[in-house]
């Protein structure tokens, strides 16, 4: 018998784009386990995310990442994700 092992997991909030006028997800979170990080498990998890919007009529998924992780920006070019250069982010910090 085969023991399961969470070692990895995509967080996805699904929102609506008042714009596009069409149900968008919000990739919140993607974490891996330390141990298992660059073996491809990343990728995968992603994958799934795409595919789970592509699959529920998704306009389109987005995230937001700090500037200084370059490991995951080079993981979301690679995936054929785009900067967004057309909009401002802003937040409140209460």
């Amino acid at each position: 018998m085969l023991k399961s092992q969470l070692i990895g997991f995509v967080q996805l909030y699904s929102s609506f784009s008042s714009v596009e006028m069409e149900k968008l997800y919000i990739l919140n979170d993607l974490f891996v386990l330390e141990q298992f990080r660059h073996k491809g498990v990343a990728d995968k998890l992603m994958q799934r995310a795409e595919e789970f919007a592509n699959n529920n009529q998704a306009c389109r998924l987005v995230l937001e990442t700090h500037k200084k992780n370059k490991i995951a920006q080079m993981l979301y070019i690679k995936r054929g994700w785009e900067m967004d250069a057309e909009h401002y982010f802003y937040n409140f910090k209460c």
